[in-house]
């Protein structure tokens, strides 16, 4: 390729310009073909982080689906010190053993069904649950359902199961109303 003054450009070079010896022309070939390349590289990070985090997402919903089914499993079997270890009040050490199966009402759940969850962010999730349960005043033959959304939240790599105002908050408030 042959260098003509017209394609010749100057180019600043510290406080100095020089002459460059580079026509325009190759400048633009060289232009598009760095920009293609970081078009491509771009394209091709971000379809691999979008894999790798849709893969986390659903190992991350897996994991707490996993919880969720294990905790209602024990609440369904009446088993409140097996429910315990998925409290975030228990991980938090903000309430005891005896203080959460002693606030426990009277509810007899009977089942579960895990509707769906619902990420609402990358710590916290929404658990759609049907749970079928008796009130024992009204006897136990009668199953009453309702739906829940329960709030579950992530520390330390695991899911807890979200309370809302802590459950120790809550003993001393009913405790004051007496």
């Amino acid at each position: 390729m042959e260098l003509k003054r017209k394609d010749l450009d100057y180019c600043v070079v510290g406080s100095m310009v020089r002459r460059c010896f580079l026509s325009r022309m190759w400048i633009r070939r060289c232009t598009g073909i760095t920009m293609a390349f970081c078009i491509l590289s771009l394209v091709l990070v971000s379809a691999c982080m979008a894999t790798a985090s849709g893969k986390e997402t659903a190992i991350d919903s897996d994991a707490l689906q996993a919880r969720a089914e294990n905790f209602w499993k024990a609440r369904v079997a009446g088993d409140l010190v097996a429910c315990y270890p998925y409290e975030e009040d228990a991980k938090l050490k903000k309430v005891s053993l005896t203080d959460y199966v002693q606030s426990k009402g009277n509810l007899i759940y009977k089942s579960f069904k895990i509707l769906g969850i619902t990420k609402k962010g990358p710590e916290k999730a929404i658990v759609k649950v049907e749970i079928g349960y008796v009130l024992p005043a009204f006897g136990t033959s009668h199953v009453l359902k309702a739906v829940s959304n329960e709030e579950w939240v992530k520390i330390d790599g695991d899911w807890y199961h979200h309370v809302g105002k802590n459950l120790q908050e809550k003993l001393q408030s009913n405790a004051e109303k007496i």
